[in-house]
C-alpha cells in the first residue's frame, strides 16, 4: 500500500512541476558561447541566441545588461521570427575565439534587409567594456552601415581566447525576422562577391529579356510584349529592393522611398502580372472580370500606401499578391485541363516563381536550411518564370506566324475560289466607280444584259453604268443611299436589255475598300427576278380577282363595299348593291360537266362587264353568284340596271356539244342608307333579297325592304348563322341519342341515332329544326357535321363498354357535307384517330340530298361500304322518284318518313305507302326503320306490316349521351 502511495505522490509532483519545466525550457540563465576560430567559414546563431521583448521600446543597453536571467528567452529556431510587431526586440549572442595563437577578424551578418532599426553592440565578456556600437537600419541612411553590403553586416576582431557578448536591438513596422550568422572575414567577402555575381547575372538576364520585349513592342505594337516587359522589369526591381541592392546602389539616401519601395514594387508586379495574364491566357467574360477587379484593388492599395500606415499597406499588398497567385494558378490549371497549351506553359512558369519565392522566404524564417541554391531560390524562380514565359511567347509568336501563313494561304485559295465563283456564278456581279464608270463584270452579268462579252458590253454602254437602268435617276438614288449607309441590299429595279426590253433584277451593292484614281469602287451583285415579279403580279392579281372569270373576287368586292359605305355616310352619295345568282346553272354542270360550267361563267362575265360599263364594279362572289356595286346610283336606277342584267341572261342561249340551254338569274337589290351598319349586314341583306327572288319563282329582281316578311325571315336565319358560328367557336353544341329497338317480342335495343342540339349565347337551348335549315342554306352544315362526328367518336372512345354493347350508331350526313370534297378524308382520319370499328357506325343520308348529286353520293356510298360502315336513307318516301333512284343506292337501311308513320292507323293510304316501302326494301335486301313512332297503336300496326326497327317518342325520348340509361329503352318489352 505504501508503494502505491509513493508512486501517486511522485506522479502528482511531476504534473505540478510541468508548467515550471516548460517555462524553464524557454528561459536560459546564461547563454552558451559560439566557438569561433581561423577555420570558421559561417556559423548560424540559431539556438545560441537568447532574446527579450521591449513592448514600449524604451530599454537602454545598460538596462538590458542588467536584466535577470528570467527576463531572457531561449531561441529554439534557426531564425528568430516574430511576424508583425510594434515591439523592439533585444538579442544576445556570446562569441568566443577558440584560436589560441592569433587575432581573427569576423563579420556578424543579419541577412534580413527589411528591418527599420538595427543597433549593434559588442561588449568584452571579461571586462564588460563596450568595444563596438553601430546604429543602422532600413530607416537610416545607408552610409550608417559599417560595411558596404546589402544586408546588415558588422565587422569585429577577436583576440585569442577572447569572449564577447553581442547585443542586437531590432525594431520594424514590417515583419521581424533576424537570421544571424557569423562569418570569418575573408569567407564573408568571398560570399559577398558570389552574391553580387549571381544576382548580377540573373537580374541582368531578366532585365535584358524585359528590354528586348520592350523593343519588340515598339516594333510590333503588340500589347503582350509591353506587358511582359513591364512584368520582367518589375520583377528585377522587386528582387533588387528585397535584396537591399536598391538601397545600396540606387537610392542610398532616400530612406522614405526605401520603405515604400516594397509596396510599390509588389503592387507593380501584381498589376503587370494580371495585365500580362489577361493577354497571354486570352481571358474572356467572368475570368477577365475577376482579374480586372483584382487589378483595380492592387492600384488602390498602391495609392493608399502614401496615406495608410506602412504595416497596414504591407499586409494588404501581400494579401493581394497571395490572392493574385491563387487566382492565376487556379484559372490556368482550369484552362490547362480544358486543353490549352498556353495555360500549361503559364502554370509551370508561375509555379516556379511561387516555389522560388517560398523557399527564399523560408530561409529568413529558418524553415529551410541555408545554401547558395536556397539563398537565390527566389531569384532563380523568377528567372525560370521569365524564361519559360519567354518560350511561351515565342511559341505563341511562332503559332501566330503559322496562323498568318495559313491565313495567307487560305486568302489566296479564297481569292482563287472567288475568281472561279466570279466567273461561274449564276448571279451577275459587276464593279463600277461612284462616278458611274463600269470597270468589270462577270459573264452572268453580261449575259443578263444581252451582250456576248465584257468588251462588247463596255463598248456598247460606253462604260456608263447608268445606261443599264430603265430610269437613270434610280442610280443616283442608289448612290445617295450607298454613301449614307455603305450598302444597299436586295433593291428591286427595272433594267434595260440590249434589245430594249426591260426586265426586273434584285441588286445588292456596297462600297469597296479599294480606290481607283481617287474614286471609290462599287461592287454589286444582281439576280434576274423577272419570273418572280410576274408571279408576284399574278398572285397580286389573284388576291383581288377571280382566276376563272378575271372579275373582282369577293375579298376586293367587300373592300370596295366598305369604302362605298364610308363615302355614303360622309358625303351622302348614293350606292346600291346587286346580288345575283344564276338559275339552272347546276343543270349545265350536271349535264355537261364542270368544264362546260366554266365556259358558261366566262362568257356571261364578259357580257355582264360589257353591260355594266363604267357604272360600277362587277365581282364573282363564288360559284354562280355575282355582285355589283353601283356608284352614285339611286334605288330606282339600280332596279333598271338589274333588269338589264336579267334580260341579258334570259335572252342568252348557251350552246355546248349541240345542246342549247336557257338560263335565268335572280337578283337582290339593296340601297346603302345612313342606317346601313356594316358590309356584313349589307351582304346579308342583298343575299336575302336574292334568295327571296329565287323563292318567288326565280329569274326576277327583288328589292330589299325593311317591312318585307320574307326578308325578315331570312334576316332571322342570318342571325342564326351568327349564333351557329359562335357555337362552333365556343363549343356550344351538345349531343343526344335516341334509341332504335327491334320490332319483335323482345324489343331489344338495336342502337341509337345521334341528335345535335345547340345553346345560344344566353344559354337557351335551340333545337335542330330551328338552326339546321339556316346552317344548310348558308353552307355551315359541313362544319356542324364535322363537330358531330368528332365529338361522337371521342365519346365512344372514352366509353368502351358502351361501344362494345351497341350494334348501330346512326349519324346524319347533310347534303352539303356530301358535296364537300374533304369530308370523306376527315371521316377516314377520325376512324383512325379514335379507333372506332366502322361496322358500328351507320351514316344517314336524306333522300333528297342523296338524289340531288347522285354520282357523288354513289362515290361516297362505295367508299363507306368499302370501309365497313352501314348506310341508311333517311326520310324515304318524300321524293317524287324514290323508287326509281332506290335501285342505284346500295344502302342497308330505309328510314320511312315520319309523315307516313304519324297517321298510319287512321289513313289507309299512309298504311299502304308504308307497307309498299317495307315490301320493296325486303325485296332489295334492306332493313326498314320507322321513325316518329308515338304510341302503342302505331307499334302494333308496324309489327303487323313487318317493319324491322322502331324509333320515336313512343319508344324512348332523346337523352344526353352522359345520361344514357339502357333500362329506359326496354319499354317495348311490354308489347
Amino acid at each position: 500500500m505504501g508503494n502505491y502511495a509513493g508512486r501517486l505522490i511522485l506522479l502528482v509532483g511531476l504534473f505540478s512541476a510541468l508548467p515550471i519545466l516548460l517555462q524553464a525550457a524557454t528561459v536560459w540563465a546564461e547563454p552558451q558561447p559560439l566557438l569561433l576560430g581561423p577555420t570558421t567559414q559561417q556559423l548560424w546563431g540559431g539556438r545560441a541566441i537568447r532574446y527579450t521583448e521591449d513592448p514600449a521600446g524604451e530599454l537602454t543597453l545598460q538596462q538590458v545588461r542588467a536584466l535577470t536571467a528570467s527576463a531572457w528567452r531561449k531561441n529554439n529556431a534557426q531564425v528568430p521570427s516574430f511576424g508583425f510587431s510594434h515591439s523592439s526586440y533585444w538579442f544576445n549572442l556570446r562569441l568566443h575565439n577558440d584560436a589560441g595563437t592569433e587575432t581573427t577578424d569576423f563579420v556578424l551578418l543579419c541577412g534580413y534587409t527589411a528591418l527599420d532599426e538595427v543597433d549593434f553592440y559588442l561588449i568584452d565578456s571579461g571586462t564588460g567594456e563596450l568595444l563596438e556600437a553601430v546604429r543602422t537600419g532600413d530607416h537610416r541612411p545607408f552610409h550608417s552601415r559599417p560595411i558596404d553590403h546589402a544586408s546588415f553586416a558588422f565587422p569585429f576582431a577577436l583576440e585569442p581566447n577572447q569572449g564577447v557578448d553581442v547585443f542586437l536591438r531590432v525594431r520594424s513596422e514590417g515583419n521581424i525576422a533576424v537570421p544571424l550568422s557569423v562569418w570569418e572575414s575573408s569567407q564573408f567577402y568571398k560570399y559577398q562577391n558570389v552574391f553580387y555575381a549571381i544576382y548580377g547575372a540573373v537580374a541582368g538576364v531578366m532585365a535584358i529579356v524585359g528590354v528586348f520585349n520592350l523593343f519588340i513592342f515598339f516594333r510590333t505594337g503588340e500589347q503582350l510584349f509591353l506587358r511582359f516587359s513591364a512584368f520582367a522589369l518589375a520583377t528585377v526591381l522587386l528582387f533588387t529592393s528585397q535584396a537591399g541592392l536598391g538601397f545600396q546602389l540606387l537610392w542610398p539616401n532616400a530612406v522614405w522611398w526605401n520603405q515604400k519601395c516594397v509596396i510599390f514594387t509588389v503592387s507593380l508586379i501584381i498589376c503587370t502580372h494580371l495585365l500580362f495574364s489577361i493577354n497571354f491566357l486570352a481571358l474572356r467574360g467572368r475570368q477577365k472580370q475577376l482579374f480586372n477587379t483584382l487589378l483595380a484593388v492592387s492600384v488602390v492599395i498602391f495609392l493608399s500606401a502614401f496615406l495608410l500606415p506602412y504595416q497596414v499597406s504591407l499586409r494588404a499588398v501581400l494579401a493581394c499578391a497571395m490572392l493574385a497567385s491563387i487566382l492565376s494558378i487556379s484559372i490556368s490549371i482550369y484552362l490547362w485541363a480544358k486543353g490549352s497549351g498556353t495555360a500549361r506553359i503559364y502554370t509551370l512558369a508561375w509555379s516556379a516563381f511561387i516555389l522560388g519565392t517560398f523557399i527564399a522566404a523560408s530561409i529568413r524564417f529558418g524553415i529551410t536550411p541555408y545554401s547558395i541554391v536556397t539563398e537565390f531560390a527566389g531569384l532563380f524562380g523568377a528567372l525560370t518564370t521569365v524564361i519559360v514565359l519567354s518560350m511561351g511567347i515565342a511559341d505563341r509568336i511562332n503559332k501566330e506566324k503559322q496562323d498568318r501563313i495559313q491565313a495567307q494561304n487560305q486568302a489566296i485559295q479564297n481569292l482563287e475560289k472567288f475568281e472561279m465563283l466570279f466567273e461561274n456564278s449564276v448571279e451577275g456581279i459587276c464593279i463600277s466607280t461612284l462616278s458611274g464608270r463600269l470597270s468589270n463584270a462577270n459573264p452572268a452579268f453580261v449575259s443578263m444584259l444581252g451582250y456576248t462579252s465584257l468588251d462588247d458590253m463596255l463598248q456598247a454602254l460606253k462604260n456608263d453604268a447608268s445606261k443599264i437602268y430603265k430610269d437613270p435617276a434610280q442610280r443616283n438614288e442608289l448612290i445617295i443611299e450607298l454613301q449614307a449607309q455603305g450598302r444597299v441590299v436586295n433593291r428591286e429595279l427595272e433594267l434595260v436589255h440590249r434589245d430594249g426590253d426591260c426586265f426586273w433584277a434584285s441588286m445588292s451593292m456596297w462600297i469597296g475598300k479599294r480606290h481607283e484614281h481617287g474614286d471609290h469602287l462599287i461592287e454589286g451583285a444582281m439576280v434576274d427576278i423577272t419570273d418572280r415579279k410576274e408571279s408576284e403580279q399574278r398572285l397580286a392579281f389573284l388576291a383581288t380577282h377571280d382566276p376563272l372569270t378575271n372579275l373582282y373576287n369577293r375579298r376586293l368586292f367587300e373592300q370596295r363595299l366598305a369604302q362605298a359605305l364610308e363615302e355614303s355616310h360622309s358625303s351622302e352619295k348614293d350606292y346600291c348593291v346587286l346580288y345575283m345568282d344564276l338559275d339552272q346553272f347546276k343543270v349545265v354542270n350536271d349535264t355537261c360537266g364542270h368544264s362546260a360550267g366554266d365556259i358558261l361563267l366566262r362568257e356571261l362575265s364578259l357580257l355582264m362587264m360589257k353591260t355594266l360599263g363604267e357604272r360600277g364594279i362587277l365581282a364573282r362572289l363564288g360559284g354562280d353568284e355575282f355582285g355589283v356595286i353601283l356608284q352614285e346610283t339611286k334605288q330606282m336606277q339600280a332596279v333598271k340596271i338589274a333588269e338589264e342584267f336579267r334580260t341579258l341572261i334570259q335572252n342568252y342561249r348557251f350552246n355546248f356539244n349541240d345542246r342549247v340551254f336557257n338560263l335565268g338569274i335572280s337578283i337582290g337589290v339593296v340601297a346603302l342608307t345612313p342606317a346601313s351598319e356594316s358590309t356584313e349586314q349589307i351582304m346579308i341583306l342583298a343575299d336575302t333579297a336574292c334568295y327571296t327572288a329565287k323563292d318567288s319563282g326565280r329569274n326576277r329582281v327583288h328589292v330589299y325592304s325593311a317591312n318585307n316578311v320574307e326578308l325578315q325571315k331570312r334576316r332571322t336565319e342570318m342571325e342564326l348563322v351568327s349564333a351557329i358560328n359562335h357555337a362552333l367557336e365556343a363549343d356550344l353544341f351538345f349531343l343526344k341519342r335516341q334509341a332504335i329497338i327491334e320490332n319483335n317480342d323482345t324489343g331489344a335495343v338495336f342502337g341509337y341515332e345521334i341528335l345535335v342540339h345547340m345553346h345560344d349565347e344566353q344559354g337557351n337551348m335551340v333545337t335542330p329544326d330551328i338552326f339546321i335549315p339556316a346552317a344548310e342554306r348558308y353552307n355551315l352544315m359541313p362544319q356542324v357535321d364535322r363537330w358531330i362526328i368528332e365529338n361522337c367518336f371521342r365519346w365512344l372512345q372514352r366509353n368502351p363498354q358502351d361501344l362494345k354493347r351497341i350494334k348501330h350508331c346512326a349519324i346524319n350526313i347533310s347534303g352539303h357535307s356530301l358535296g364537300d370534297e374533304d369530308m370523306l378524308e376527315f371521316i377516314l382520319s377520325s376512324f383512325h384517330k379514335y379507333q372506332i370499328p366502322p361496322e358500328k357506325i351507320c351514316f344517314e343520308l336524306t333522300e333528297s340530298a342523296a338524289i340531288h348529286n347522285l354520282s357523288h353520293t354513289l362515290q361516297l356510298v362505295d367508299a363507306f361500304r368499302e370501309l365497313g360502315c352501314h348506310l341508311s336513307l333517311d326520310d324515304f318516301g318524300t321524293g317524287f322518284s324514290s323508287y326509281s333512284y332506290l335501285k342505284h343506292l346500295p344502302v342497308d337501311y330505309l328510314k320511312i318518313d315520319g309523315a307516313f308513320i304519324a297517321n298510319l292507323a287512321k289513313d289507309p293510304v299512309d298504311y299502304a305507302m308504308v307497307k309498299s316501302i317495307n315490301d320493296v326494301a325486303a325485296a332489295m335486301g334492306m332493313k326498314t326503320i320507322a321513325e316518329f313512332v308515338e304510341n302503342d297503336t302505331i307499334i302494333r300496326e308496324l309489327r303487323r306490316i313487318g317493319v324491322d326497327y322502331l324509333q320515336g317518342y313512343g319508344i324512348a325520348k332523346p337523352q344526353l349521351l352522359n345520361d344514357f340509361n339502357q333500362e329506359d329503352y326496354f319499354r317495348a318489352e311490354e308489347h
